[in-house]
């Protein structure tokens, strides 16, 4: 199930315009429990009334007092912290890529310290101050004073921060408020439920958490207070289409060392670094890509493995592009509306035709983007009437929904991309010129047939 309607959101990004770092529209997931952890339900119960407010349970709220109290006592922990989003439809689920945190907790003078890892920021807690750096710049730091809050200054320079161990260790100190800073999509839960369970002879504890539109389910371990897993469920809201549930599910993998960890890991050090204003200013922008051969700035798909992509085929079927493999691939974008796509479409049946004549290992698609109609029938239909009146041959993929154009950065057509038989995207060719695409293809297929130095089977016939 693709997640268009929600193909990006506003998670783990710095403020103040930084890149957004979720987006779902990502393959079916499963959650796979490490032995002797129970995992969080796949399929959480939804509540029997939404409308209706839930009644806080003392024992529930009692449990999980005892239980921050406990956590927030360990002198030093380390561990890490994972999310991924899901938003389902009756079977149906689509779920973002796994966003880990790490996070490395001590004392020094009786003052509790951390440093917590977040894709490529690196953020120190605990003197007063929120620090950072970005891994992508050696030359800048971020400081702010955390306000005796380290808990909402981490919040508010990462927006909707899903990480709700964060909010265990840095959260205020009313378990009440805690409760509220759990996950940002449900600020509005009340314990309800306590349970004990034992999986593999381990004990487990499961708070249940709710409110009108709001689920949180909390599994920890009683023994070494340490959390184990959580679901945050949605069912209600701007965000959530109406029959949907948007799920957000949490591991945690957290240990406590022998030995404390040592004071340079948790006190930060600016060096020589120059100081900025803003979180979002750290991240530099990375290089633009070398030039091709013929001067033009060249794909930053190239190099890497052809997008793994499905779409249905003119003539009945589906192509996998991820699966094309032991042949070099041609793919040429193109739409019936493009006048120099049109117009370079016989040079490419030419080319496809004088390789099928050397029985040379090559197989050419053409890829139909951006069409008005993105109905598959209609779409066919629409081809179709395109394609036999020119009595064109060539197999032709539909990309309906436009995430070929989105996956391979398609910034104009007609676009060429060409794929080694390994799977790799050997070039780009913006605009269609018949020689660069032949000298393509060749190179492709050369590139994979030169041995390695120094290869004496080289000759070898086996």
């Amino acid at each position: 199930m693709r997640l268009s309607h929600l193909s990006v959101v506003a998670l783990l990004a710095p403020t103040v315009g930084a890149a957004l770092w979720l987006s779902l529209a990502s393959p079916s997931w499963a959650f796979a429990p490490q032995a002797g952890d129970q995992a969080p339900p796949a399929n959480p119960a939804p509540l029997a009334d939404p409308l209706a407010d839930p009644v806080a349970d003392p024992a529930a709220a009692r449990a999980f007092a005892e239980f921050l109290e406990a956590f927030r006592k360990h002198p030093f922990m380390e561990g890490t912290s994972s999310v991924k989003i899901e938003l389902a439809e009756g079977d149906a689920a689509g779920v973002a890529d796994e966003v880990e945190a790490r996070l490395l907790l001590g004392t020094i003078d009786d003052t509790r310290r951390a440093r917590v890892s977040l894709r490529d920021f690196e953020v120190w807690l605990g003197d007063g101050h929120l620090s950072a750096l970005h891994k992508s710049n050696g030359e800048a730091y971020y400081r702010i004073s955390d306000d005796e809050s380290p808990f909402y200054v981490l919040f508010t320079a990462f927006m909707d921060l899903p990480f709700p161990d964060l909010a265990l260790v840095f959260g205020e100190p009313d378990p009440t408020e805690t409760v509220m800073q759990l996950h940002p999509r449900t600020p509005d839960v009340v314990p309800v439920a306590v349970t004990n369970a034992t999986v593999d002879g381990a004990e487990r504890r499961t708070i249940e958490f709710k409110a009108p539109g709001q689920s949180f389910s909390l599994v920890f371990d009683p023994v070494r207070n340490l959390p184990i897993s959580a679901v945050a469920t949605i069912s209600s809201g701007p965000l959530v289409p109406a029959g949907t549930a948007m799920r957000y599910v949490h591991t945690f993998t957290y240990t406590i060392p022998e030995t404390a960890p040592a004071a340079s890991e948790l006190v930060f050090e600016p060096g020589q670094k120059q100081r900025v204003d803003l979180l979002a200013a750290l991240p530099k922008a990375p290089p633009p890509p070398p030039p091709g051969e013929d001067g033009r700035p060249q794909s930053p798909l190239v190099g890497s493995p052809v997008p793994d992509l499905t779409m249905p085929l003119l003539e009945g079927g589906t192509v996998k592009l991820g699966e094309l493999r032991g042949k070099v691939i041609v793919l040429d974008f193109w739409a019936t509306w493009c006048g120099p796509c049109r117009a370079a479409m016989p040079a490419l049946h030419e080319v496809a035709a004088a390789f099928r004549d050397e029985q040379a290992p090559v197989s050419i698609y053409t890829i139909n983007v951006s069409e008005k109609e993105n109905e598959l029938e209609k779409r066919r239909a629409l081809i179709n009437d395109f394609w036999s009146g020119n009595k064109y041959t060539l197999p032709v993929a539909l990309d309906l929904d436009g995430e070929a154009n989105t996956r391979f950065q398609i910034a104009g057509i007609p676009t060429t991309v060409i794929v080694r038989s390994d799977g790799i995207v050997h070039s780009v060719h913006v605009g269609f010129r018949r020689e660069a695409l032949e000298k393509g293809i060749r190179d492709a297929i050369a590139s994979l047939e030169a041995p390695p130095a120094g290869d004496d089977t080289a000759g070898e016939t086996k």
